[in-house]
């Protein structure tokens, strides 16, 4: 898979001995020379403006400055590194880190990168996995409820109604909360919508859903990281959101295959670049499923003082594992891990 470069992890600069600097090793290990093409990833710590992306603008004085930009303007667009500078004054990013210069093809301009912290907190972003001719659908919330209540034979009444309703507008289901006519008004319109959406259900194609994973301590035998859920002391479901699934192959997935120097890698990104830092066993998981057109049977416990039929019939979705990609990020689409 060719790697590609996002806007989030720091880079530790090596400097070419002849002067001209014309790559530089990130502190994972990878290398970025001139004429790399990098991708920007979404903007870290939540915000709306990248930290450590920058382009320059002269102010009314004539002296050049460095101003923040929205992640609308570059998110996840390609950009070209066209020279590396060391600086002597912390006068763009507040330190004296190597600045990456990109060329911002689309707008015309250049870029001003701290290339080392714009790696570690994903405003560059490595090893992107492209999934636009990926078919798979994912498995959003209306169309969960449309499985359960096709594979369970659960009635389309009003409480069904009502809780499709806060699915696809809030508003509108806060409206009907507090306004019976409200609801009235448009309990048919989503009632036939919900109907439709459990007629025709597709379970032919494949789907996915993104969750959290935990990712424990590379095991050197098996050239592996083990990958587990949150929930695995649940053992009879895997929670999800408003979903229990249960799965035909719960043990799938459970070493993630990764070449000793990818793992090494791995393992610097997410540990960051504090010195202090830890490596994370936080992950997240783009997983794929095949989902089932049946009832599936509920455990039963001979002691269990739990009603299964009733606390998780209308939640119980049965599928199998298909497919497990592991990212760094929650938007599963770079700094991938290892896929299964």
């Amino acid at each position: 898979m060719k790697k590609i470069y996002f806007i989030l992890f720091v880079l530790s600069a090596i400097i070419n001995p002849c002067g001209a600097q014309d790559f530089i090793q990130v502190y994972d290990g990878d290398v970025i020379k001139k004429g790399d093409i990098l991708k920007a990833g979404y903007c870290s710590l939540g915000g709306s403006e990248y930290w450590y992306i920058k382009e320059k603008f002269t102010d009314n004085y004539g002296k050049d400055r460095y101003q923040k930009i929205k992640d609308t303007d570059v998110a996840l667009s390609d950009i070209t590194v066209i020279r590396f500078i060391q600086p002597t004054a912390p006068e763009i990013f507040g330190n004296t880190n190597t600045v990456a210069v990109a060329m911002d093809k689309k707008q015309s301009r250049e870029l001003f990168i701290d290339i080392d912290n714009a790696i570690s907190k994903g405003e560059i972003v490595s090893r992107f996995v492209d999934h636009s001719d990926n078919r798979a659908i994912f498995l959003s919330d209306d169309l969960i409820m449309a499985c359960q209540m096709r594979v369970n034979g659960l009635f389309v009444d009003n409480a069904a109604i009502l809780e499709f309703i806060q699915i696809k507008d809030k508003d509108l289901y806060l409206k009907c909360l507090s306004n019976e006519f409200e609801f009235n008004e448009v309990k048919d319109q989503y009632r036939k919508t919900l109907e439709d959406m459990i007629s025709t259900f597709d379970f032919t194609a494949e789907y996915y859903i993104k969750d959290k994973l935990v990712i424990g301590k590379y095991d050197f035998d098996e050239n592996a990281y083990p990958l587990s859920w949150f929930d695995d002391i649940q053992k009879y479901f895997y929670s999800y959101g408003r979903c229990e699934f249960i799965l035909s192959n719960p043990e799938y997935g459970k070493l993630l295959p990764v070449t000793l120097d990818e793992a090494s890698k791995s393992n610097k990104r997410r540990k960051g670049l504090s010195a202090h830092g830890y490596v994370s066993t936080l992950a997240y998981g783009r997983i794929y499923l095949k989902l089932f057109d049946q009832k599936m049977e509920l455990p039963k416990q001979k002691y269990s003082l739990l009603n299964y039929e009733n606390l998780y019939r209308h939640k119980v979705i049965g599928a199998e594992i298909r497919g497990i990609e592991v990212y760094d990020y929650p938007q599963c689409d770079y700094n991938l891990i290892g896929k299964i």
